[in-house]
């Protein structure tokens, strides 16, 4: 699934159920109505029901907040007062907006410019950058032996093992920074 921004709305570029490409106008006006801020998830065609509906990528294991399943099992993207409209994705949407107005973090939902954005993603390194050097890392270096289980493995194996560390509230926090930089991203589309 891709989007780019045509005139004064958007064009989304999606796969249908018989591996093609299809392009479909949709309103740039309340985006987070209907596009899954999750990376791991993604609008499909049906050309036999002829529909948009939201799937979830097979490898991913994470949280399903969107409740999408397979195309059997799951409804179209419908309308809602002439907008498009995923309630699942609208209610995690919104709380992603609202954590990253808690951050200082500018909103799809708002107006913003190229440099707001540019100072969203700083916000972020800085947020990642504390959480696994401050956080993570001290705790996990706290309960190995440095000289062995480090110098014998890649940065690789590090990165593994640090990210395997983390607690659950940890990896909530991890996937409301993904989502909030997968918005950014669309924002960067819509000013660029």
């Amino acid at each position: 699934m891709k989007v780019r921004k045509m005139g004064g709305g958007l064009l989304l570029i999606v796969e249908t159920t018989e591996k093609e490409e299809l392009s479909l106008d949709m309103p740039l006006d309340k985006i987070h109505y209907w596009y899954p801020f999750n990376i791991n998830f993604y609008y499909k065609y049906s050309e036999a029901e002829e529909y948009l509906y939201l799937v979830k990528d097979p490898v991913y294991e994470g949280v399903n907040h969107y409740k999408a399943d397979v195309l059997k099992r799951s409804s179209k993207l419908s309308k809602r007062n002439g907008v498009m409209f995923h309630p699942y994705v609208y209610i995690r949407n919104r709380y992603i907006i609202n954590r990253a107005k808690s951050l200082g973090i500018p909103t799809i939902d708002e107006e913003y410019t190229a440099k707001e954005i540019q100072e969203g993603y700083n916000k972020l390194r800085d947020i990642t950058s504390t959480l696994v050097e401050d956080r993570i890392e001290k705790r996990v270096l706290e309960g190995i032996d440095v000289e062995e289980d480090i110098m014998s493995n890649t940065e690789e194996d590090w990165t593994s093992l640090v990210y395997s560390s983390m607690t659950p509230e940890e990896e909530e926090l991890f996937l409301e920074v993904g989502e909030i930089y997968s918005m950014l991203s669309v924002m960067r589309k819509i000013v660029n």
